[in-house]
């Protein structure tokens, strides 16, 4: 038998009903390991409580990414019901059209709002003084990005803000003392390449033309000199960083995990080379 998922709501301003109903539907219902709810009955559920006219969308649309934020975050980034809620984002841009629109966004297929929520996030995890809270911020980083490349590896990866910039942080910048700060940004990067590496290999061979905008993002870390953006240059440094890192590392979890990471995105290039 399937463990039960046991997760804390975490209140947010807004909607008390959407705020307990979503979680009803995510925690007692569809996410739970054995359950027999689909990705898809699960979206028309949400979608229910959606309400029918722009000026309240917004509102809501904050609301319900909050919640799935507070569950991305607890959910480990290994268990399978991460892949689950990444299924019903897709599942909710896959609804029939509302005629409803915010930030002329379609509700649901363009997925209004969530974009600003994950630039948000790209500020990075919060800090505290507190050991223990601070290792819980950590692994809820871990997790929420675990959630956030998911949903941008589904999405077809067009917007390479994300992806660039916790790569970056983790292997082209030196390492810090903070062992616990060392194996959040290691591991944040690993699960990127998990979930949007193949879409992100893929775009290895393109012509890019980057904007100014883009060149100034999309520059390397400190210990990267090549150009901006994504190619094959900078995705053979990622592979060498994460081997050198692995060697050096004395947690398990994250030697394996960046061994992976290098051994997964060794195999994506070879099969783009060979294609």
């Amino acid at each position: 038998m399937d463990e039960k998922l046991i997760l804390k709501p975490k209140a947010h301003p807004g909607d008390e009903r959407v705020h307990e109903t979503t979680f009803k539907i995510l925690l007692d219902d569809y996410l739970q390991l054995g359950s027999s709810i689909s990705a898809a009955a699960a979206a028309k559920s949400i979608d229910e409580l959606a309400p029918k006219d722009d000026g309240k969308a917004e509102g809501f649309l904050w609301q319900l990414w909050a919640e799935f934020t507070a569950v991305a975050e607890q959910l480990p980034y290994d268990h399978l019901a991460q892949d689950k809620l990444v299924k019903l984002v897709r599942e909710l841009t896959l609804l029939p059209d509302t005629a409803v629109q915010v930030w002329n966004m379609r509700l649901w297929k363009d997925l209004p709002v969530f974009g600003a929520v994950v630039r948000e996030h790209l500020n990075g995890p919060q800090k505290s003084s507190n050991e223990a809270e601070q290792t819980e911020i950590w692994n809820s980083w871990i997790n929420w990005n675990a959630f956030a490349a998911g949903r941008l590896y589904t999405a077809g990866l067009t917007d390479l803000s994300h992806p660039l910039w916790m790569i970056r942080d983790a292997l082209e910048e030196e390492i810090t003392d903070q062992k616990g700060l060392n194996k959040a940004k290691i591991m944040t990067a690993a699960q990127i390449i998990e979930h949007a590496g193949p879409v992100m290999s893929r775009q290895l061979g393109a012509v890019q033309e980057l904007s100014e905008v883009e060149e100034r993002m999309w520059r390397g870390g400190t210990l990267f000199q090549g150009k901006s953006g994504l190619h094959p240059d900078r995705w053979m440094f990622w592979i060498e960083r994460f081997r050198n890192l692995a060697e050096g590392e004395s947690t398990e979890e994250v030697k394996r995990a960046a061994e992976r990471a290098a051994t997964l995105m060794e195999m994506w290039d070879q099969k783009r080379k060979t294609a």
